[in-house]
């Protein structure tokens, strides 16, 4: 991966996408003002900056066991093989199972080994498809890039490669939504779900710890931090769509738009899953 690197001092000095967003008053995309989160809010990974050549090798070495392009090994064939297999499975439609840095995406047959990450103004996805010896990566300067990346996917497993992809919703119930009310919070995530015309409605509010948080928080999040109220329909005890998307929609690598609310006690969840994030009732 000899065009990567692990800061903005060294990415200025090739050609680097920088993300955008859209300007809701000329509804025009506008480049981000911050290319990275500060070194300080990323010690576990939010700093590198790859290449889609780059992030393609990294890929091949997975397939090949953990020996790199150019015949180096870099990791054990046992730790490659741990990293690929399910340590932990939440049942959940929108929380597929997890390796150990994999995301193990069922499509049908096939597992799809995916991560994905978001810059200011962008997003990329990597997948793995052990079964078929393929990559795929795709970097988009647009937070709703997302969407084209995950069509992507899906053209690639149906159309390339055959693979058939079931539909993961199929219907949907009348499910007393009583038990999921209430505020539930993770860090500085405040999140109150109410009913409104037999759906959930979620306000979420940012709270930051202070000044720097909120100008740093909100310089990545493109000059915003708050979203207006967001619907949710039943499909099942526990489980909830988006309101307005069409159940298809969730097939693919979005069914992380999907919520889901946990360990129902007393006639209360105790925990709200969205984004494959947990939060706490409070």
């Amino acid at each position: 991966m000899n065009d990567s690197c692990a800061s903005a001092a060294q990415a200025i000095l090739r050609s680097t996408a920088v993300g955008h967003f859209l300007n809701p008053e000329t509804m025009t995309a506008e480049p981000t003002t911050m290319f990275t989160l500060p070194d300080t809010w990323g010690p576990a990974g939010g700093t590198p900056i790859g290449t889609v050549a780059d992030l393609l090798a990294f890929g091949r070495t997975h397939l090949a066991g953990g020996v790199s392009p150019s015949g180096a090994r870099v990791l054990s064939a046992e730790s490659t093989a741990l990293m690929q297999q399910v340590s932990y499975d939440m049942a959940s439609p929108n929380t597929p199972p997890m390796g150990l840095g994999w995301v193990l995406y069922p499509f049908g047959e096939t597992t799809v080994l995916a991560m994905s990450g978001a810059s200011p103004g962008g997003v990329f996805i990597l997948c793995i498809l052990p079964e078929h010896d393929l990559v795929f990566t795709a970097f988009g300067n647009s937070p709703g890039a997302i969407m084209l990346q995950d069509q992507l996917l899906q053209w690639l497993l149906s159309e390339h490669l055959g693979v058939r992809i079931p539909a993961l919703i199929t219907g949907a119930e009348e499910v007393d939504l009583t038990p999921y009310v209430g505020t539930y919070r993770s860090n500085q995530l405040r999140i109150e779900v109410s009913i409104a015309d037999g759906q959930l409605e979620e306000r979420t509010t940012y709270e930051p710890a202070d000044e720097t948080q909120e100008r740093i928080f909100t310089e990545f999040a493109g000059g915003t931090t708050s979203a207006p109220p967001q619907r949710y329909v039943p499909i099942r005890p526990g489980l909830f769509a988006p309101a307005g998307y069409p159940l298809e929609t969730f097939d693919g690598y979005l069914r992380l738009l999907l919520v889901s609310y946990h360990d129902v006690r007393d006639g209360q969840a105790r925990f709200r899953n969205g984004g494959g994030r947990l939060t706490r009732r409070v």
